[in-house]
């Protein structure tokens, strides 16, 4: 996990600086709990999408045993001088959090226990086999219950993990065969590639061979048109040169007059910025 500060964008394309913090959907918690609000419902912001931010700093001071230097730069021109003492009380606060958990759960009856088990593992066999997916929330449920101690739960979500991987492959595989049809001919989509052969071999070692076949078959065909395309392309043309903004969070876009190293091979070792705001 990690808590860092970047500048987003709003709906309104308007910059934003917000605090970020990065964690598995697992640990979700964390976040949620203190504060952090996630995709459009905390700053509305579109960038970075999907993502647990505050603009709020006394949100972020709750998660600062995790910062790094930039978030931490970010608490000092904030006004937190005392960034030591900031992170013990976050660390007294994150340990009190997880004691009342526990506290919580011993005080519950071995009856509700189990029934809280038995209604999680539900949702979590419903999930897999109507979207493809466990949910982190079921998962995190379980695993507070403890409901993984018992050897029949823990093989029956596993079971469900497994059929949820069979579900999204049927579900999913005939969109990012769509998706490498509409960048033929001249371009591969690598990551769809990579999930229809991911998809194929899920679908095979499930026994689900007639749909792995109908797919490879599709898969194939679009590979075969774009090496054809390949093929018959000319070489391209050395000039101009184009250089984008990669999709990491916190980059800005390339202004006028500057300067920057170019990372393709074959051409200039520096650039020189002349025209439209992202390009080179």
């Amino acid at each position: 996990m990690r808590l860092t500060h970047i500048i987003g964008e709003n709906l309104k394309g308007e910059r934003v600086p917000v605090f970020l913090f990065e964690c598995e959907k697992s640990q979700k918690d964390t976040p949620k709990v203190a504060g952090f609000k996630f995709d459009l419902r905390g700053d509305g912001l579109v960038d970075p999408p999907n993502r647990w931010t505050t603009s709020d700093l006394s949100v972020a001071k709750k998660l600062i045993q995790y910062a790094d230097e930039a978030a931490l730069t970010a608490f000092r021109a904030g006004g937190l001088t005392d960034l030591a003492k900031a992170k013990r009380n976050a660390i007294k606060r994150e340990k009190a959090l997880a004691s009342k958990e526990q506290n919580e759960l011993a005080a519950m009856p071995r009856e509700e226990q189990l029934r809280q088990v038995k209604r999680w593992l539900g949702f979590a066999e419903q999930d897999a086999e109507e979207k493809g997916y466990v949910s982190a929330n079921c998962t995190n449920m379980l695993r507070k219950l403890r409901g993984f101690l018992d050897p029949v739960v823990e093989a029956r979500y596993y079971a469900a993990v497994a059929r949820a991987r069979i579900v999204s492959a049927l579900k999913n595989t005939g969109s990012h065969l769509e998706t490498l049809k509409t960048w033929l001919p001249g371009s591969w989509h690598h990551r769809s590639a990579t999930a229809v052969e991911e998809a194929l071999l899920t679908l095979r070692r499930a026994g689900e061979l007639a749909a792995a076949d109908a797919f490879e078959a599709d898969y194939r065909r679009l590979r075969e048109r774009f090496e054809r395309g390949r093929q018959v392309a000319g070489p391209k043309a050395a000039f101009p040169f184009t250089l984008t903004r990669g999709s990491g969070t916190g980059g800005l876009p390339f202004e006028r007059g500057s300067v920057v190293r170019n990372p393709a091979e074959g051409g200039p070792e520096w650039l020189h910025k002349h025209g439209k705001p992202d390009y080179l």
